[in-house]
C-alpha cells in the first residue's frame, strides 16, 4: 500500500487499496483455474469463481481494506504448489522449489495466519511423502520451508515476538468465551459468506463431511483429498482457538478452497444422478451426462448467488458511520470518552473526533484513568462512545459509569460497530 502509494505521487486514497485487492483478487481467480486444471477439471472455474465472487464472503474480502485479499492469493498459491508436486509424484523442480519458497516468504510476511494453514498442509504433504517413501524428495521439500523460514525471520524479526507471546499469536484467543461459542460463531460466519441459512449449512457441511470422509477411504487419490479438505476444516477450529476476537477476515482466505471442493463435489454428485438417469438414452448418454450436470450446477449456483446479494450485505462498508458523524455534529459542544480494545483501531473514528469539543481515547485496559479525569472536572454531560466487539461490555459500560461519577445514561446510537451514549453526571 505505501509502494503503489508512493507512485501516486505519494497520495493516499481507499481506492489504491481497493485496487491492490482487485488485483490479487484477479490472480486468486487465475489460481483458481489452475487448481482446477491440474485435474482436468478446469470447465468448472467459471462456476467456482461466481460461486466465491458473488459471495458475501468473496465480497467482503474484496472491500476490506486490509491483508486478507494478498493473504487468500498466497494459501491459494500455496495449496496449488503443494498439489502440483504431489500430482508429479512429490519430484521437485527447481522453478517449483524457487515457487514455494517465495510463497512461503511473501505469506509469511503479509499475515501470520498463513503460517497454520502452511503448517497443516506441510503436515499432510510430509505424511504422504513418508507413506509413500519419497524421502529424497521430503528432504528439499523440508529444505525450503527452513530457507522460507530463516529469511521471513530475518527479513522481520519481530515476527518471533508477535507469533508466540502477542495477543494476535498462538497466546491469542478471548478467554472470557468458550470455545464452542466461538466454534459456532466461525461456522455461523461461514454459512452467512455463502448466503446460507445456519440450519441449512450446517446440514450442507454434514453431508460434505460425510462425502469426504467416504471418498478418504474409497476413492483413488486418496492424497489429494486429505490435502484439500483436512488442512481447510482444522484451520476454522484452529482459528477459533487462537483469533483475538471472532471476525469473518480470519477465515476469509479458505473461502474460495470450500468453493472449490463445493463444486468439485457437486459436479461428481450430479454426474452420477444424471448417468442413474439418463442410462437408457444410449445414443445421448454422453452429451447429457456432461452437459445436464453442468446446467443444473450453474443454476443453483447463480441462485444461491442471487439470493445472497439480494437478503445480505458484506461486513466493513461502515455504512451507518454518517449517522455517528450527524450525531457528533449535534453534540459538538461535549467532549467524547472513546472506549476501545486495540492500540491503534481507534484511527477509523478520526473525523468523529475532529468534531467535539475534546476526546479522551481510552482502552478497555486503562479505564481507571477516568477517575478524577481533568478533562471531565467540569463536565455535566458528555458523550460515550464504546466499540460493540469489546469483551465483558456490560462489565465494562459499568466500569466507565462508575468511574466517572455517572448518574443517567441514555443510548443515542447503536450501529453495529459502536455504542453511542449520552452520559449526565
Amino acid at each position: 500500500m505505501h509502494f503503489v502509494s508512493s507512485l501516486c505521487l505519494n497520495h493516499f486514497s481507499k481506492y489504491i487499496i481497493f485496487t491492490i485487492n482487485l488485483v490479487f483478487y484477479v490472480a486468486s481467480c487465475c489460481t483458481i483455474y489452475k487448481i482446477l486444471k491440474l485435474f482436468h477439471k478446469e470447465n468448472l472455474s467459471a462456476i467456482v469463481v461466481l460461486l466465491y465472487g458473488l459471495s458475501m464472503g468473496g465480497i467482503t474480502t474484496v472491500i476490506f481494506q486490509r491483508m486478507y485479499m494478498m493473504l487468500t492469493f498466497f494459501i491459494l498459491t500455496y495449496l496449488y504448489l503443494n498439489l502440483k508436486i504431489c500430482k508429479n509424484e512429490f519430484v521437485i523442480s527447481k522453478s517449483t522449489k524457487r515457487e514455494l519458497i517465495v510463497t512461503v516468504i511473501l505469506g509469511f510476511l503479509t499475515q501470520y495466519y498463513f503460517c497454520i494453514y502452511a503448517l497443516l498442509l506441510a503436515i499432510i504433504s510430509v505424511g504422504i511423502m513418508i507413506k509413500q517413501k519419497k524421502f529424497v524428495e521430503l528432504k528439499y521439500y523440508i529444505w525450503c520451508h527452513i530457507l522460507a523460514a530463516i529469511i521471513g525471520v530475518l527479513l522481520f524479526p519481530a515476527s518471533i515476538y508477535h507469533i508466540f507471546f502477542s495477543y494476535r499469536g498462538v497466546a491469542g484467543g478471548v478467554v472470557n468465551v468458550s470455545y464452542i461459542e466461538r466454534l459456532k460463531q466461525y461456522f455461523k460466519l461461514l454459512f452467512y459468506s455463502f448466503s446460507l441459512p445456519e440450519l441449512l449449512g450446517y446440514i450442507v457441511f454434514a453431508v460434505l463431511m460425510i462425502l469426504v470422509i467416504y471418498k478418504m477411504i474409497t476413492g483413488k487419490r486418496k492424497d489429494i483429498i486429505f490435502m484439500v479438505s483436512i488442512p481447510t476444516i482444522l484451520f476454522i477450529f484452529m482459528i477459533a482457538k487462537i483469533s483475538p476476537m471472532v471476525n469473518i477476515r480470519y477465515i476469509s482466505p479458505i473461502f474460495p478452497i470450500i468453493a472449490v471442493a463445493v463444486i468439485w463435489i457437486a459436479e461428481r454428485i450430479m454426474n452420477t444422478s444424471v448417468k442413474v438417469l439418463f442410462k437408457k438414452m444410449a445414443n445421448k448418454k454422453v452429451f447429457w451426462q456432461k452437459n445436464t450436470a453442468m446446467i443444473i450446477i450453474t443454476m443453483l449456483t447463480v441462485s444461491l448467488s442471487a439470493y445472497g446479494l439480494k437478503n445480505s450485505e458484506p461486513y466493513f462498508i461502515y455504512k451507518n458511520y454518517k449517522q455517528r458523524i450527524e450525531l457528533a455534529e449535534t453534540y459538538q459542544n461535549l467532549k467524547l470518552v472513546y472506549i476501545g480494545e486495540a492500540p491503534f483501531n481507534h484511527l477509523q473514528d478520526m473525523e468523529e473526533f475532529l468534531i467535539y469539543q475534546n476526546s479522551i481515547i481510552v482502552n478497555t485496559w486503562e479505564l481507571e484513568a477516568l477517575k478524577n479525569n481533568e478533562g471531565l472536572a467540569d463536565e455535566k454531560e458528555f458523550i460515550l462512545n464504546m466499540k460493540c466487539w469489546i469483551s465483558n461490555f456490560d462489565e465494562n459500560l459499568h466500569k466507565v459509569l462508575n468511574y466517572t461519577n455517572a448518574t443517567n445514561y441514555e443510548l443515542l446510537l447503536d450501529d453495529g460497530e459502536s455504542r453511542l451514549y449520552k452520559v449526565k453526571r
